[in-house]
């Protein structure tokens, strides 16, 4: 007997549906798989420019992106999650390395930075690189890995122009001027203006007729 239409269609969505859920399962079981792994940054200061999506970045080569931005109730910065692709960073370690990349990869040196992606839209992403002087260092025990931070370039002149006294420093100017002021108005500095005056237009003088 030959099948109705009916009976076709729902087959069709059975099977439709079916793979629809296989590819589901294997979108969230990708961390199980092994193909990313989960990283943690936390940065000081403010993070506005960060979004999720944003890309991860090594040497130019992009190796993944932010996840989520967050806030806590400690001082340990803005904590920022990242998935990390385990293919394009496993040839920074030796052939054969079994376990988390990030740890090793920390204990090499890799610090992360924010950066600007674009001075018109003011959009960030996360740049690694290996930090010479880090090398070495322990990776601190968290789960999901910990990856260190370092302040920008802009962040670190921020705290430095913070802590500048401007107070002092507008006081020091003004006596700095007022001791140039009492310095001029001394009869030998007047004196020494008028020689050098003269002197100029004497030399302006030979210059005309020399032309």
């Amino acid at each position: 007997m030959t099948p109705r239409p009916a009976a076709w269609r729902v087959g069709l969505f059975v099977l439709l549906g079916t793979a629809v859920l296989v590819l589901a399962v294997l979108w969230v079981a990708r961390d199980w798989l092994g193909a990313t792994e989960r990283v943690q940054m936390r940065f000081e200061g403010s993070v506005w420019g960060l979004q999720a999506g944003a890309p991860v970045v090594l040497r130019g080569v992009r190796v993944g992106q932010v996840t989520h931005i967050g806030l806590d109730g400690g001082e340990g910065g803005v904590p920022v999650m990242a998935q990390l692709d385990r293919a394009a960073l496993a040839p920074l370690l030796p052939a054969g390395h079994v376990g988390a990349l990030a740890p090793a990869l920390v204990q090499r040196g890799l610090v992360a930075t924010l950066a600007t992606q674009s001075l018109l839209t003011g959009l960030l992403y996360v740049d690694l690189a290996f930090d010479p002087t880090r090398a070495g260092a322990a990776p601190a025990l968290a789960d999901p890995p910990q990856i260190p931070t370092r302040p920008t370039m802009l962040s670190t002149l921020q705290r430095q122009l913070a802590s500048v006294d401007l107070a002092q420093l507008g006081a020091d100017l003004q006596a700095v001027v007022a001791a140039a002021r009492r310095t001029i108005a001394q009869p030998e500095a007047e004196q020494a203006l008028v020689r050098a005056g003269r002197a100029a237009a004497a030399l302006e003088a030979l210059a005309v007729q020399l032309l």
